[in-house]
């Protein structure tokens, strides 16, 4: 798992790629962790180099998502391959975390 972290427009942009799992999780928590706890900024995952994603890495997700919504910030992924969307659309998060095919299309959004 490799991450990608940059910021634009007031938006913190976490690029992944490799399969987002517990084996894996370890490696970025605590970057990506901290680059939002340093930011005021909304967070979009970039998701398009992402082919699998576990439990675990739905949690992460999850557990990302509650803490921007506490602080009043936004989340959003993007470029979910089809099956790590269909985990998202299989455990209803698709309803909650809101998810846009692109990129741009979720710096517009946000």
């Amino acid at each position: 798992m490799q991450i990608e972290i940059s910021v634009e427009n007031n938006l913190l942009i976490v690029e992944f790629s490799g399969n987002l799992i517990l084996s894996e999780l370890e490696k970025i928590r605590a970057k990506v962790r901290e680059s939002i706890e340093n930011s005021n900024s909304n967070v979009i995952f970039d998701m398009s180099g992402v082919d699998f994603i576990d439990s675990a890495g739905i949690g992460f997700v999850v557990s990302v998502y509650k803490t921007l919504k506490s602080n009043n910030r936004k989340f959003a992924l993007c470029g979910l391959k089809k099956k790590p969307r269909e985990v998202f659309s299989l455990t209803r998060l698709d309803k909650i975390i809101k998810i846009y095919d692109d990129i741009d299309t979720a710096k517009k959004e946000l």
